[in-house]
């Protein structure tokens, strides 16, 4: 276009003078400006292609975003895309503070803290029942209004092979005092108990004292467990050691202790 306008203004003045060389050049300045405005509508029209603006290639700060909206979960949905998903974490178990403050919380001399039995330590739900008891205790209690319950457990390593003598307290909330009676003569862990028998409890009155033998991994047990009820709370002691067993009165001194602080 630029050589074009050259040779139109060259002939201009050759053939008509001064006059013509005037037309000429106000034609040619004509065409540039069109040549201009040309090149301008390009430009703007490759720009506008890849969403870029006359304002220093931002073109998007001039045009609305996609509107946002946050569910009552705290996830972030922008209409065309996936959620962001939850911006927290779930909430941990809470523990059961006024369950806690029921059970024994000192161990005893030459314990420490245990985990053991596995699901009755700490929080206490159904799944932790599947974990320690068997599938019909797990029923029984269940049918009998299971709420929630907290455990604390101690061990003490006697002989070699991982044997260890330990000791638990556990309370477990029932809907109501009569199925938390209800649970109490249920208490099997499933390990197969064997050579059965019962004991006197003095305190508190009207406890109930078992005794068995169960296989571990380290070897045959001998468990001795106090369980008694107070309103819909059933509270459960439990002392076992590899054979010949735990001391007599272990059970009973750990039962005497728990039942001073149940309610």
């Amino acid at each position: 276009m630029r050589g074009r306008v050259a040779v139109s203004a060259g002939r201009g003045a050759r053939v008509g003078g001064t006059g013509a060389v005037r037309a000429s050049r106000v034609g040619a300045g004509q065409a540039v400006q069109v040549v201009a405005g040309v090149l301008v509508a390009v430009l703007v029209g490759c720009s506008g292609g890849n969403g870029r603006g006359g304002n220093g290639g931002r073109g998007d700060e001039s045009r609305p975003g996609p509107s946002t909206t946050r569910s009552p979960g705290g996830a972030t949905t922008v209409p065309g895309r996936p959620p962001d998903g939850p911006t927290t974490l779930p909430e941990p178990v809470p523990v059961p503070q006024d369950l806690a403050a029921l059970l024994v919380d000192e161990a005893p001399p030459g314990f420490v803290a245990d985990r053991i039995p596995e699901g009755m330590v700490g929080p206490i739900g159904v799944g932790s029942l599947r974990a320690a008891l068997s599938a019909e205790t797990v029923r029984v209690w269940v049918e009998a209004g299971f709420r929630r319950g907290y455990g604390r457990a101690w061990r003490r390593p006697v002989g070699g092979a991982g044997a260890a003598e330990l000791r638990s307290v556990w309370v477990a909330e029932f809907a109501d005092p009569a199925g938390a009676a209800a649970a109490a003569a249920h208490t099997d862990d499933g390990l197969g108990e064997r050579d059965q028998s019962t004991f006197p409890v003095p305190d508190p009155p009207g406890a109930l004292g078992r005794r068995w033998v169960a296989d571990d991994f380290t070897g045959p047990v001998r468990v001795d467990e106090v369980v008694f009820t107070r309103g819909p709370r059933l509270y459960v002691v439990r002392v076992s050691a590899p054979l010949p067993g735990p001391t007599g009165d272990a059970v009973l001194r750990l039962a005497a202790a728990q039942a001073h602080l149940a309610r």
